[in-house]
């Protein structure tokens, strides 16, 4: 009797799973019909305006990450060069 309950259940979950839309979407696969699609986006009335604050906001967030981590990072990079180099 458990299994068949558990069976149910499970058909079901399948059923609403396989019906849903999660809005994950493969890139597509030719590069032109993206950039097509891209372009045609940018050019939509509105969409630069309301992308651009946050662009902006996201690189200067990006920046600031980097630069904090610029000095450990030479560091790093240098003392891995040395070990995978000794001879130099």
């Amino acid at each position: 009797m458990n299994q068949i309950k558990w069976l149910k259940a499970y058909n079901t979950f399948q059923r609403h799973e396989n019906g849903l839309d999660l809005w994950i979407r493969a890139e597509p696969r030719d590069l032109v019909q993206l950039w097509r699609k891209h372009r045609t986006l940018m050019k939509t009335p509105g969409v630069i305006g309301a992308l651009g604050p946050m662009h902006e906001e996201t690189i200067r967030h990006g920046l600031e990450y980097f630069f904090s981590i610029k000095d450990p990072a030479i560091d790093a990079a240098k003392f891995r060069y040395q070990i995978f180099n000794p001879n130099i």
